[in-house]
């Protein structure tokens, strides 16, 4: 075979497999997009939701979890960490919960992919930095006893459009929605 056939036969198979990669990352992404879930606790004990969103999920990864709705229960300060977890989450519906102390923590789901936050029923506070720099969000849903928007509380959101702010409110910080 001649130097010139042996190229082109080298040629064809490069395509071939660059072919073969392109629809194998394809088929993966297709996959992960359909393998996104929602996941729904119907009511846990304060302290271990965590342990009742797992059990919610099953087998699912945490990373394709698209939607997290809680229906009742007492979100604790030892609960707070558990939403650190959920970087890929989208929606988050806790409006059927209360929290514990009845603010939302400063740094509270600050940087993540959150687009639709529906806060608990009895949040009067919203602590500093709790949703900055969540580029999605795009609708937040608060109950009238929310008085309080801590400092760059929703700094940097820049997809927020719209927000109703209940009569309860008396204090948003200067700098609670710089950048959005």
């Amino acid at each position: 075979m001649n130097y010139k056939k042996k190229k082109n036969i080298i040629r064809v198979i490069m395509i071939i497999v660059a072919l073969l990669m392109f629809v194998g990352v394809a088929i993966g992404g297709l996959v992960s997009v359909y393998a996104a879930e929602d996941v729904t606790v119907e009511t846990f004990e304060s302290g271990s939701l965590y342990n009742a969103f797992n059990e919610a999920k099953e087998d699912t990864d945490q990373n394709n979890v698209k939607s997290f709705t809680v229906k009742s229960g007492v979100v604790s300060s030892a609960d707070f960490s558990m939403f650190g977890n959920l970087s890929s989450c989208e929606i988050i519906d806790l409006s059927g919960t209360e929290f514990e102390g009845g603010k939302i923590p400063d740094n509270f789901m600050s940087g993540r992919r959150v687009s639709e936050f529906y806060a608990p029923k009895n949040i009067s506070g919203i602590g500093n930095n709790a949703f900055s720099g969540c580029g999605n969000l795009k609708k937040l849903s608060f109950t009238n006893s929310l008085d309080t928007i801590g400092n760059r509380a929703f700094e940097s959101c820049s997809s927020l459009t719209s927000v109703y702010f209940p009569e309860s409110l008396k204090l948003v910080d200067e700098c609670a929605f710089r950048g959005s």
